[in-house]
């Protein structure tokens, strides 16, 4: 009986209440034992995410030290050619000119409505570029072309006396330093280069026609790959100096701290509390963008773990750090490549066999997660409200004697049904509201044009237990997940209040994911897809084998696949819609009543603002907010001092907190939106009025404080 519910809820004085006020703050540790518990969770999944991450940077700088070690390995000759370098990724850098003077001269040499789809006299260029190209890689050239016109040997040590440009021009070719030599070897080689790419980008299509759109674009990625392929080569030989200067730096005094992760350590102490810092900052203090700053931070903290694990290596490999004690060989140079080589098998080897033996195991990586400890607390805290065995008996509705509250277990205890399968959560049979849980499925890239997903970075996922619904379009969407890897319904409830995570919808950035994934603060939950709306959805065999890894990588870069892949990162619902009227207005509902609770302590309304720009987009619907009347023609109409504006809800003196809005939806129907506003008006209880001059947020704080007391508790 829906009325009874309401009725007895009403009373204060119910089990329902009691259990509440006792247990619904154990979301976060209390007293010493609960605290030791959680910190040992922490501690595991901290443990477990970084042994795994340090294994792929362990892999990732074997790669980077990998070609300093080739040149130790070649030879004095190529140590002598690399002695100007402090890396010798710069070798590398050499060859970046080259490819960019290519993809810009081919783009403007490219001519495709021409026959020959390219300029005529960029022929020209190409042949002189080839030519000189061959005089600066063989210089003695040079010298044996003038042989026909000079007799006697030449040398660069003697100035030829000749009034013929291009003869002396010849000879000054074959006489030019190393690095002049270089640079112009470069200018020489692109040119030829660039004819050749003109001609191939300028091809014909798979319908045989020659589009120059087509091929504009084939340059301007040629273009984009040589920027990806520049960043990477910087980035790479600065980890590699850095690195080599830190280790021969440490390797005298405190080696074994830097090879036994004591800098892991402090790493992870300086990374907690730089977010636990930028949590605690109120947004527009002291005019700091706190997501720009969380960004950074992350960027600098990734970068900062890599030259933690490439300095390892560098210790281990070349200084023979937990290897030996000895001082290593540096003035027998064939001696110590050789003995670093076989260091960096076998410290490559046993992370490479690890990474490949356990890389399918994805379920790993949502236990090394805060989702279990979120879920199991909450679980225990929320919906185990009424379960028999727990001793809510007849009902959770019974009144709280001491008799009642006796026979209930402690919420740490772990009791049988507190949890049960979604499908089998129906409230609305039993006299309770459909329960719908909001949440976000993450995917940077788009599912229909395979780019980056610029703006929202995520789709709504809305489920109960007659279904789910998934995107913009009203239909019913039928997913089946992996045996046995179906979410409960405390999962589900677990993963729609996942507001920390990697993956944040909109608000997903590749810095403030990093900072989230190094920090441990990781609640998102890893869905493993077998098929949708009876699509089968599978990875290849070898993603398959690696799946742990590629996706704790995705969570590193904040890269996140599309719905058409088999495994969905999913967070709370507010990365995409915070207030979960969406599913609503998709199937144009006549009235909805919302409560606007999230943290708004300016009076902003983002929330709302969000809700109205996507019922726009997305399904052609209008929001239109009303202005209420002022003049009550009876007791009965007392209460409408109660509805407002939003500009009167956010003045301090108000005394409304409702919003009404019509809502124009795209078939014509008229619906109607009632917004409950949390603020603070005169008529409340003096406790409230209290907490308020000592809580200025009060009541929008932000859910980043877990720390609520009995009168925070109690006022909200």
């Amino acid at each position: 009986d829906p009325l009874k519910v309401q009725t007895e809820l009403a009373k204060d004085d119910r089990l329902f209440w009691w259990w509440l006020r006792k247990n619904g703050r154990y979301l976060f540790p209390a007293g010493v034992k609960d605290a030791l518990f959680a910190g040992s969770t922490l501690l595991r999944n901290l443990t477990a995410v970084y042994f795994d991450l340090f294994l792929l940077g362990i892999l990732l700088s074997c790669v980077i030290e990998l070609p300093h070690l080739t040149g130790m390995l070649l030879g004095s000759g190529f140590r002598e050619w690399t002695a100007w370098s402090a890396s010798a990724w710069w070798i590398f850098a050499t060859a970046l000119p080259i490819l960019f003077l290519t993809s810009v001269w081919a783009y403007w040499f490219s001519a495709t409505r021409r026959r020959g789809r390219i300029y005529p006299a960029s022929i020209a260029f190409g042949a002189v570029g080839l030519l000189v190209a061959a005089l600066l890689l063989w210089p003695n050239l040079a010298h044996q072309l003038l042989a026909f016109e000079h007799t006697g040997a030449l040398s660069c040590d003697v100035v030829i006396k000749d009034t013929n440009p291009l003869i002396y021009a010849t000879w000054a070719i074959g006489c030019l330093s190393s690095t002049s030599r270089l640079m112009l070897l470069q200018l020489a080689l692109a040119l030829p280069m660039a004819v050749v790419v003109a001609w191939w980008a300028a091809g014909k299509s798979n319908d045989q026609t020659i589009d120059p759109a087509r091929a504009r674009n084939r340059l301007t990625k040629g273009l984009m790959y040589v920027l990806n392929l520049t960043i990477v080569i910087v980035i790479a030989a600065t980890i590699d100096m850095l690195s080599w200067w830190i280790a021969g730096t440490v390797i005298n005094g405190w080696a074994m701290f830097a090879a036994s992760g004591g800098g892991l350590l402090v790493f992870i102490a300086v990374g907690r509390a730089l977010l636990l810092w930028l949590k605690n900052l109120r947004p527009g203090a002291a005019s700091i963008n706190v997501v720009r700053v969380a960004n950074i931070a992350g960027l600098i903290l990734a970068f900062v773990f890599l030259l933690l694990c490439a300095t390892f290596v560098q210790v281990v490999v070349f200084y023979g750090g937990g290897f030996t004690t000895g001082t290593p060989p540096v003035n027998e140079p064939e001696i110590w490549a050789t003995q670093s080589a076989a260091r960096l098998g076998l410290l490559a080897l046993p992370c490479l066999l690890y990474v490949i033996f356990t890389g399918s195991n994805l379920a790993s990586l949502n236990a090394s997660s805060l989702h279990n400890f979120y879920r199991s607390r909450l679980t225990r805290s929320y919906v185990s409200v009424g379960n028999a065995a727990r001793g809510f008996t007849p009902d959770a509705l019974a009144k709280a004697t001491p008799d009642a509250v006796d026979t209930l277990t402690r919420v740490s205890d772990i009791v049988a049904h507190d949890d049960l399968p979604l499908k089998e959560y129906q409230p609305h049979v039993h006299g309770g509201p459909l329960h719908l849980v909001n949440v976000c499925v993450n995917q940077t890239v788009d599912d229909r044009t395979g780019e980056f997903n610029r703006d929202r970075k995520g789709r709504n996922m809305t489920l109960s237990s007659l279904g789910c619904d998934l995107g913009s379009p009203a239909q019913h969407t039928v997913f089946e997940c992996l045996e046995g890897a179906a979410p409960t319904l405390g999962q589900w409830i677990a993963i729609s209040g996942a507001a920390a995570a990697p993956g944040m919808g909109s608000h997903t950035s590749k810095g403030l994911a990093a900072l989230l994934t190094l920090c441990g603060a990781r609640l998102g939950y890893w869905l493993e897809i077998a098929s949708i709306n009876g699509k089968l959805l599978q990875d290849t065999p070898l993603l398959r084998k690696v799946s742990k890894y590629t996706h704790l990588l995705d969570e590193l870069l904040a890269t996140f696949p599309g719905s058409e892949d088999p495994h969905w990162y999913v967070s709370d619902g507010g990365h995409f819609e915070n207030t979960g009227v969406y599913a609503l207005l998709k199937r144009e509902v006549d009235v909805i009543v919302v409560a606007d609770c999230g943290a708004d302590p300016n009076y902003a309304f983002g929330d709302l603002n969000n809700l109205v720009r996507l019922a726009r987009i997305d399904f052609n619907a209008e929001i239109i907010f009303q202005q209420p009347e002022r003049e009550p023609t009876s007791a009965a109409h007392q209460d409408i001092a109660s509805f407002g504006t939003l500009a009167e809800i956010a003045a301090s003196d108000s005394a409304s907190f409702l919003v009404m809005a019509r809502v124009k939806y795209a078939s014509g129907k008229i619906g109607h939106l009632l917004v409950i506003k949390p603020t603070m008006i005169g008529t409340l209880p003096l406790d409230l009025m209290s907490f308020k001059s000592g809580n200025l947020a009060f009541p929008q704080q932000t859910t980043a404080d877990q720390f609520f007391d009995e009168a925070q508790w109690e006022s909200y």
